[in-house]
C-alpha cells in the first residue's frame, strides 16, 4: 500500500570533496544515487515488522523472562562507553577525560552529587 501511494519522490544523495589546499573552493556536488522514500519508508516498515514477529515468536520467552526481572534488551540496547557519549546514570558526566562536573541535565538534587563528586 505505501509503494502505491508514496509515488516518484526520491531524495538524491550527493558528494563534494574538495581538491587541493584548505581553503580551495569545493566543486559543485555530484549526484551518486538517489534514495525513493517509498521504498525506504517500506522497508523501514519491513524491518520493523520482521523484528517485532521474531521477538514475538523466535525470542518470546527470553523477552518475557528479562521483563520479568525489569530488563528490555528487545528496546534499547546499552550504548557503548565513548568520550561523544557521556555516561551520565549518576548525574555527573563520565568522559574520556574523566569526571568533568556535575550534568545539568540530570535532575538528581545538588546534594547528592556534592556527595558524589567530593567522593571522587
Amino acid at each position: 500500500m505505501i509503494l502505491v501511494l508514496a509515488g516518484s519522490f526520491a531524495i538524491t544523495v550527493t558528494s563534494s570533496i574538495p581538491a587541493g589546499p584548505p581553503g580551495t573552493a569545493v566543486p559543485a556536488p555530484t549526484a551518486i544515487f538517489e534514495v525513493p522514500i517509498g521504498w525506504a519508508v517500506a522497508l523501514f516498515l519491513g524491518l520493523a515488522a520482521l523484528d517485532h514477529l521474531l521477538t514475538a515468536t523466535v525470542s518470546r520467552s527470553t523477552y518475557e523472562h528479562d521483563f520479568k526481572a525489569g530488563i528490555n534488551r528487545f528496546r534499547t540496547p546499552p550504548a557503548p562507553s565513548s568520550p561523544l557519549r557521556p555516561d551520565t546514570s549518576n548525574g555527573r558526566d563520565r568522559t574520556a577525560l574523566g569526571n568533568i562536573g556535575p550534568n545539568p541535565r540530570c535532575s538528581t538534587n545538588l546534594t547528592s552529587i556534592r556527595q558524589t563528586f567530593d567522593e571522587h
